[in-house]
C-alpha cells in the first residue's frame, strides 16, 4: 500500500477520514493533537477523546439500564404513544 510509505499520506487517507466518520456517527468526538516531532520526522501522535455533544443519546430520568427502559416502554400510556407515532 503505497500511501502508507509517508506519514503525510497515512494521515490524509486513513486518520483524517476515520476521525470524520467517528465524529459524525458516534457518541465520542476525536480531535488529533499536534504531532510530536524530532526535526521533520513525526515520532508520536495523540488524540483527545471527549463526548460528542451532537450525538449524545437522550438520557431519561430514572432509566439507567436496558431493563428500566424495557419496563418503561411496557407501560400502557407509552404503548399508546408509540402506536400513534408520538
Amino acid at each position: 500500500m503505497k500511501y502508507y510509505e509517508s506519514y503525510r499520506e497515512f494521515r490524509r487517507k486513513i486518520i483524517e477520514p476515520a476521525i470524520k466518520v467517528v465524529n459524525a456517527q458516534s457518541e465520542i468526538l476525536i480531535e488529533q493533537l499536534p504531532e510530536e516531532r524530532k526535526g521533520r520526522k513525526v515520532v508520536g501522535v495523540q488524540f483527545l477523546v471527549t463526548d460528542n455533544p451532537k450525538n449524545v443519546q437522550l438520557k431519561l430520568k430514572g432509566i439507567e439500564t436496558q431493563a428500566d427502559l424495557l419496563a418503561a416502554l411496557d407501560q400502557p400510556a407509552v404503548k399508546s404513544c408509540i402506536d400513534l407515532g408520538i
